[in-house]
């Protein structure tokens, strides 16, 4: 837990599978990163994401890409991005992470944080 994972050593890739290390979510993914191509210029993810090229575009909408999850950024784990796996407060945690970390989040937080560590 003491080390910080940065951005830039997390390679970047174009594939592979996916794995929550909180649940059994599991899925292909098309890109791993912060811009991923065929997407417009001037918009990227605040982390690096695992992101899937929308399958059923037209069922969906015109969503191109669905997040899949990131790197806690503490441990560096790979979290979803589901409620009861990982938060996002200006970076990714973990559910161990933010359960270590608790008591440093602001209280408008409590209602996600007693979500996920429950």
């Amino acid at each position: 837990h003491d080390r910080t994972v940065e951005a830039a050593e997390m390679p970047r890739s174009s594939g592979g599978e996916f794995r929550c290390s909180c649940c059994d979510f599991h899925c292909r993914y098309d890109y791993f990163g912060r811009q991923p191509p065929k997407v417009s210029e001037g918009i990227a993810w605040l982390e690096d994401v695992y992101l899937l090229e929308n399958p059923a575009p037209g069922e969906s909408g015109k969503v191109p890409l669905i997040c899949l999850g990131a790197c806690c950024s503490v441990c560096g784990v790979p979290v979803c991005t589901s409620g009861s796996c990982s938060l996002f407060y200006q970076c990714r945690f973990c559910k161990r992470c933010a359960g270590d970390a608790h008591d440093y989040f602001p209280a408008g937080l409590e209602k996600e944080l007693r979500r996920l560590l429950h």
